[in-house]
């Protein structure tokens, strides 16, 4: 299992250093994150309680390069296994951290992003769309 760490620019080597120290990881260094693995959850628990460069911890589901977001995402999202994540009753949340090159808004591609995995868990495990005023994107 892989988990990420973002950070503010500037700081990915300082974040590296804690991954290192608090659960043991060598980590990839990204602009404004860092990838690394970790054997449970119990490791991003640990990041998240203690780490003082992280602004946010979580765990890497899939990793793609994209052109065009929508498109790739909708091709790469079969590889990410929801069923653990996600089932009839739960809601859930899309977050989009823009990089300033993006020319797209964050809501627009946080909420397209949303209706993608939301038709795709349809139609993989026949789950019906909940009405939109249940829905949170």
């Amino acid at each position: 299992m892989k988990g990420f760490l973002t950070t503010h620019k500037g700081m990915e080597d300082i974040a590296s250093m804690e991954a290192k120290e608090l659960i043991g990881s060598e980590s990839k260094i990204n602009e404004g994150c860092i990838v690394f693995d970790i054997k449970s959850y119990e490791d991003l628990f640990i990041l998240c309680y203690k780490s003082q460069s992280a602004t946010g911890v979580c765990c890497l589901l899939s990793e793609f390069d994209y052109k065009d977001i929508f498109d790739d995402f909708g091709k790469n999202i079969g590889k990410i296994k929801f069923d653990e994540w996600l089932g009839k009753n739960v809601r859930f949340r899309v977050k989009y951290a823009r990089n300033y090159e993006d020319d797209i808004a964050s809501v627009e591609t946080e909420s397209k992003l949303g209706e993608i995995i939301i038709e795709h868990i349809q139609k993989r495990y026949g789950y019906k769309k909940l009405s939109s005023k249940s829905r949170r994107l």
